[in-house]
């Protein structure tokens, strides 16, 4: 699970690792993805796709593209956040916009 689909950071490509590696589901959320037609989460997903092709053509995973891109979720919805056993926040290094974020309900 990863707060924050605007960045690509570590937090991004531990997620990435995870869903092919462990084959282990990842959702990424984003405040701001319902915003341009869902720009910034499908710019996101177009990132996560064009690192696990490059992965695929080095021979370096096992499963298709497709498969491990199946295991991406996006959403724009907090409270379907609530249940992740993981969670990479990439928010900006503002302390208003993480306080913003952490006082969600």
């Amino acid at each position: 699970m990863k707060i924050g689909a605007r960045n690509f950071t570590r937090g991004l490509a531990i997620a990435i690792h995870s869903t092919i590696r462990l084959q282990i589901p990842s959702l990424l959320f984003c405040m701001n993805g319902q915003m341009e037609n869902g720009a910034f989460l499908q710019r996101s997903m177009n990132g996560i796709r064009k690192s696990v092709e490059k992965l695929s053509s080095k021979g370096k995973m096992n499963d298709s593209v497709e498969t491990v891109m199946d295991r991406f979720t996006t959403t724009t919805n907090l409270a379907e956040i609530k249940d992740a056993d993981l969670v990479f926040e990439v928010i900006i290094e503002n302390i208003e916009k993480k306080k913003g974020l952490y006082n969600r309900n």
